[in-house]
């Protein structure tokens, strides 16, 4: 006999269900969850684990992890036919990567220093060095797909992207790119800065998904 019924999802990662067993009578569930990524095929997670409860209208929350579909089989131990339900997670940010930058006066190039981020939220394509003209610090968004090449620019007013790193290249303690150094990273030139001129330097992480 089933004793779990009216099996719902809220808060994206919470179950609420429904027990016919008497009130005050202690119940045991047991949880058993898969978690797949359509845009990510190497990523799965399996967990499994029981709590206790005689509420009639129990709650939990789970561990669930961004971006990811999920089907939980959920049965009480007094039953035994499982219940199945599909959650999905909504795709969030990646965390902030670490960045060191070191401001210099009329010496040798400015550094920035780079930690790899956690893929926690998702896989990380790469990180993308883009240099703007200070003056366009305030109205850039990093969501923008605007900003080019050196060479592509139109304008000397123009952002552009002076390196990209694939996430593979970063080592996992820290590695340093001088801002100007005139070499290439991946497709994009790290042009020379202009003598006298105030830029704002953008550390960008990009996720390709299903490539």
């Amino acid at each position: 006999k089933q004793t779990i019924s009216n099996i719902s999802g809220f808060n994206e990662t919470c179950l609420r269900w429904r027990s016919i067993k008497t009130a005050d009578m202690e119940e045991m569930y047991l949880f058993h969850i898969w978690g797949q990524r359509w845009y990510q095929k190497e990523f799965a997670q399996e967990m499994t684990f029981n709590i206790s409860s005689s509420s009639r209208d129990p709650e939990v929350c789970l561990d669930l992890r961004p971006g990811t579909n999920y089907n939980v089989s959920l049965r009480a131990l007094s039953s035994e036919l499982p219940v199945v339900i599909s959650l999905t997670t909504q795709i969030t940010e990646p965390p902030l990567p670490e960045v060191e930058f070191f401001t210099v006066h009329r010496g040798p190039l400015p550094r920035l220093r780079l930690r790899k981020a956690k893929e926690k939220n998702g896989p990380i394509s790469s990180y993308q060095v883009l240099v703007l003209p200070l003056a366009l610090q305030s109205t850039f968004s990093c969501d923008s797909e605007g900003a080019s090449s050196f060479f592509s620019n139109a304008s000397d007013a123009d952002g552009y992207v002076a390196a990209e790193l694939l996430a593979k290249d970063v080592p996992d303690d820290a590695m340093e790119i001088p801002i100007g150094d005139r070499l290439y990273y991946g497709e994009y030139y790290n042009a020379p800065l202009k003598r006298g001129s105030d830029y704002c330097i953008i550390l960008r992480i990009t996720s390709e998904w299903n490539k």
